[in-house]
């Protein structure tokens, strides 16, 4: 049972909104190609977990805290007295191992995961021992990319590469134990610990006035899209989008990339880059979005269940 999905981390949704909003550095680019490298790695070994069939409880992106260190945890794993943590690393081509650092061919250096993941094994350890509970943890780190080859890979390491995930997995699925109430509870403490939003996230510099405007297109993402009537048309890939659910849309968007500033309609108009179809914009807010009483221009705000 997945008992919290995996969705788009806000650092990300923010990448994917402002990559052609604003210029991006290389700095910015690679840091949003590593965002979105890291993010399909990790649905690709939720496709395996998937595939688990012993009774257990998978809790996705975890954000916690001991002793005021955070850590993350792509996937725990929890089973019967037991919990597995999962670090995923979707790195491509060939590599060559060292204890500091890993060696990407032919000479650039990126931080040995290993370090991280027996950081958080241990918090975690620390964290549920806290909890009153004192499961075996065990921890491992993912490298779930098909390409990747790591050369001088000391057999004794806690490492999974994608050709033995299979395996892994039908082994921890012949289990025949089942998750007993001490372990539901350690689970829900577990979930009450998780902390929704990581601070200070890596976000590049931008402004409402700097930002190119545009109605996003719903399809491709581009922002190069024409009003017609009661429709959207995008200049890059052709495709025709229902006008509600693109306004919509970019209303979400909107309040995303502004959380301080009023959501009005004609703020929308001017971030979307419509001269009109006023009513409709308003008619759009007033259906999805709740406005706050004797506002003038009407401010909306999204609804708790939005």
């Amino acid at each position: 049972m997945i008992l919290k999905k995996r969705v788009e981390s806000e650092e990300l949704v923010i990448h994917n909104y402002l990559c052609n909003r604003i210029n991006f550095s290389l700095t910015d680019t690679q840091r949003h190609q590593r965002l979105k490298d890291g993010y399909h790695g990790e649905l690709l070994f939720d496709s395996f977990t998937s595939k688990i069939t012993c009774e257990h409880v998978i809790i996705q992106d975890l954000l916690l805290s001991w002793n005021n260190t955070l850590f993350q945890i792509d996937t725990l794993l929890v089973l019967p007295s037991l919990l597995y943590v999962y670090e995923v690393k979707n790195f491509k081509e060939d590599y060559i191992y060292g204890d500091k650092h890993l060696i990407k061919l032919p000479h650039f250096e990126v931080q040995n995961p290993l370090h991280q993941v027996q950081k958080s094994e241990t918090l975690l350890q620390h964290l549920v021992k806290s909890m009153g509970h004192r499961p075996v943890v065990n921890s491992k780190v993912v490298f779930v990319n098909p390409s990747f080859f790591m050369y001088q890979t000391p057999q004794s390491l806690p490492f999974l590469f994608n050709s033995q995930l299979k395996k892994h997995i039908q082994s921890i699925s012949s289990s025949t134990s089942s998750l007993t109430p001490k372990d539901n509870q350690l689970v829900n403490s577990i979930m009450d610990t998780h902390i929704p939003k990581y601070p200070n996230p890596t976000i590049p510099k931008y402004s409402f006035e700097s930002i190119n405007k545009g109605a996003r297109c719903i399809k491709c993402g581009s922002i190069d899209t024409l009003f017609n009537g009661k429709s959207v048309v995008c200049t890059s890939c052709g495709g025709k989008m229902n006008l509600e659910k693109t306004i919509l849309k970019n209303a979400e968007e909107f309040t995303i990339l502004f959380p301080n500033i009023d959501l009005t309609t004609v703020n929308l108009q001017r971030f979307c880059r419509i001269f009109t179809c006023k009513r409709t914009i308003r008619n759009v807010l007033a259906k999805y979005f709740d406005q706050l009483d004797n506002t003038n221009p009407i401010k909306f705000y999204k609804r708790d269940l939005f």
